[in-house]
């Protein structure tokens, strides 16, 4: 059987080679047939200029591509206003994915000259990776982010920024989708993999945020699996029954909820215990490259945070919705940086608890980890106690 395999994927892959290398004057001569027989006013004709363009690249024809890139949008422009009285409905989805081709297409570029900041503003400016999960153009997602593992590595901020906007997406009510969560994990994991040695720090992280989701998502199996994984390295990864530290910093006492509070005064807690010099508090990841001091971090991270938490918090739909309050949601820090024990302490009600809950259990399915607490400069399981604001607009 081995043999027989074997040449299977030989014969798979040499196939595969030669339609990557299918050359500029090949595209060009079937563009101009397209162009004979069916005009200019075709959506195979602006698909076969994309083409084009991407051959260029691989030529390192970059003006020559670029020079294309101005045809390629006058062209999908022509076509859209050339649209039939009576259009179907996928008219208007074909139109949309031949923008996301060119956006893509010119992305390519840049990123195949090193233009990696310059590619990633105007990856922004087009608001390019909301359009593809909203056009459902998922084959297109995975292949921007099996471009960008290649270019700049699954590590690189980019990549790491674009990858948890779309799967925040994916996993949101508006675009639920798990599935594409999913593939999502399996796309990061095989580039990680690819980068590294296996089940290095770098790895595993991955590892525990795509056992997170499963255990979100009740894919129970493959959850305990990936977490048998990544516990042979990090054995307090997922629970820390250790001694934990207070950050002082989020830390809210009332775990009743509002009602149950109402009218009755609560005893302040005791104080946490005074930081040392050498002390630190755990920091949301993205802020770590900063060539500034620890308190710099930390005022970067929790901005990070709230930037997090808030800018896709979902108001939910209930009888309630006129509610405005704050939930409290407690979860530990792991000496590893994982998020674990994240549980309700303050549950204003009309499904807020559950929205807030969410937002933190969504902090572990994040491809990179939080920095550590530390006490007198070693790692320690901090406890933090994180409020969020619900209010109308």
């Amino acid at each position: 059987m081995k043999p027989i395999l074997l040449v299977l994927i030989y014969v798979f892959l040499g196939v595969s080679t030669l339609v990557a290398q299918e050359n500029s004057a090949q595209v060009q001569a079937e563009l101009n047939q397209i162009k004979s027989q069916e005009g200019t006013l075709s959506f195979a004709y602006v698909e076969k200029l994309i083409a084009l363009a991407q051959a260029y690249q691989t030529e390192k024809a970059f003006a020559k591509a670029l020079g294309l890139d101005k045809d390629i949008k006058t062209s999908i422009k022509r076509l859209s206003k050339k649209a039939p009285k009576e259009a179907p409905p996928t008219f208007d989805q074909q139109i949309e994915d031949l923008q996301l081709k060119q956006v893509y297409t010119y992305w390519q570029g840049l990123m195949l000259q090193e233009g990696y900041a310059e590619a990633q503003t105007f990856l922004i400016d087009n608001n390019w990776i909301k359009r593809c999960v909203y056009n459902k153009n998922k084959a297109l997602l995975l292949q921007f982010f099996e471009l960008a593992h290649q270019k700049i590595s699954s590590e690189h901020l980019n990549y790491l920024n674009n990858w948890e906007v779309a799967y925040l997406l994916y996993a949101s009510n508006k675009y639920h989708n798990e599935e594409q969560c999913e593939q999502m994990w399996q796309a990061i994991n095989k580039h990680r993999v690819a980068e590294g040695e296996a089940y290095s720090p770098k790895h595993l992280e991955v590892l525990f945020g795509y056992a997170s989701f499963c255990k979100r998502t009740s894919k129970t199996s493959l959850y305990e699996s990936l977490k048998t994984k990544v516990e042979k390295h990090w054995p307090f990864a997922f629970k820390t029954p250790i001694t934990k530290i207070d950050n002082p910093n989020t830390n809210v006492s009332p775990s009743k909820t509002l009602k149950e509070n109402a009218g009755k005064s609560t005893p302040p807690s005791p104080p946490p215990p005074p930081l040392g010099a050498d002390d630190e508090m755990p920091r949301f990841p993205g802020c770590e490259a900063l060539k500034e001091g620890a308190k710099a971090k930390k005022t970067c991270a929790d901005q990070l945070l709230l930037k997090f938490i808030y800018s896709n918090l979902e108001y939910p739909s209930t009888p309630e919705n006129g509610i405005e309050s704050m939930a409290v949601v407690g979860f530990t820090v792991s000496q590893y940086g994982t998020i674990t024990e994240v549980k309700l302490i303050r549950n204003p009600g009309g499904a807020l608890g559950k929205e807030a809950l969410k937002r933190v259990q969504l902090m572990s399915e994040l491809p990179r980890r939080w920095n550590p607490g530390t006490k007198q400069g070693k790692p320690l399981a901090t406890k933090c106690n994180l409020p969020i604001r619900f209010k109308l607009h």
